[in-house]
């Protein structure tokens, strides 16, 4: 299902529903039914906005509970903009497939439950065993490992 979210601009072709309200969004975003959504920021009277929703799917990306969709901003908002695109930037990082930098298998990141990370959010090894050190590896300083991230 294709989502156009906005309260006042005319659904274009090749959306499936327009949706004016964040909740009502949210809830079918939480479905799972959702492929692509197209973003209005700024959403009339509510306290929410289409930032909120961003966010939500962005929280539901990381716990596993939507599949990955498209997206897209058409909000005048310039603000509202990058925020969404930074809630919806994170959301993609969830749903990309990772991998370990010991082992080499690949996992997604929702949960990030059992893998190392540098502490920021970013996962870099798939189970404890393999975040362990190498005694036989010559390991940069840990800044240097995280330079760039």
């Amino acid at each position: 299902m294709r989502i156009w979210l906005d309260d006042c601009r005319e659904m274009p072709d090749g959306f499936d529903i327009w949706i004016k309200r964040p909740l009502e969004a949210m809830k079918r975003v939480l479905q799972g039914d959702v492929t692509f959504i197209s973003f209005d920021h700024d959403l009339g009277n509510e306290e929410l906005s289409g930032y909120s929703v961003a966010c939500c799917i962005e929280a539901a990306a990381h716990s596993g509970k939507v599949k990955r969709m498209g997206w897209a901003v058409h909000s005048a908002n310039p603000v509202g903009r990058a925020n969404i695109t930074a809630a919806m930037d994170r959301a993609d990082y969830f749903w990309e497939p990772q991998h370990c930098v010991r082992c080499g298998s690949f996992w997604f990141n929702q949960g990030c439950s059992q893998g190392a990370g540098d502490g920021r959010g970013r996962t870099f090894a798939c189970y404890p065993e393999c975040a362990k050190p190498d005694e036989s590896i010559d390991y940069p300083p840990y800044e240097e490992q995280v330079e760039g991230w």
